[in-house]
């Protein structure tokens, strides 16, 4: 399976099964590639993966509740299929810095994956904008 092939998987729905969900996330997460450079993460990549591919068991019409706000399963669908191997090392991060315990794991993590798609992306607009000069919108400098 290719990273097309597995994507092209997880936009029928329902997904046909679980197995298929987790074999196309692995796919396209590159999750071999992600446990042999962090195998002390082993656990927590089965995890992350697992969480991502039961999204896809969902209907597309049913809502889910990211970050206190509801949308449609739909719309999360096709956002993790940008999830990369670089937004789950930033998850476990996140996770490893929490100062608190977590107590709706699955719930936490799912907004984690979800936000990490739009933090990862303004980080590197920011990093871009800082090193060629760009002001910031707004600035009067």
């Amino acid at each position: 399976m290719n990273i097309q092939s597995a994507k092209d998987a997880l936009r029928v729905r329902p997904v046909s099964s679980f197995v298929t969900a987790v074999k196309a996330v692995y796919e396209i997460i590159d999750m071999e590639w992600l446990m042999e450079a962090h195998p002390e993460s082993g656990g927590l990549w089965t995890e992350l993966g697992r969480i991502i591919a039961d999204v896809y068991m969902h209907s597309p019409n049913s809502q889910i509740v990211i970050d206190g706000e509801v949308t449609s399963f739909s719309y999360v669908q096709e956002l993790f299929l940008h999830l990369t191997s670089d937004n789950l090392v930033d998850v476990r991060d996140r996770l490893e810095r929490y100062p608190r315990e977590i107590r709706f794991k699955k719930a936490f993590i799912r907004t984690a994956l979800y936000n990490t798609l739009f933090e990862t992306e303004i980080e590197a607009e920011n990093l871009y904008a800082v090193a060629h000069c760009i002001p910031a919108s707004g600035d009067k400098s």
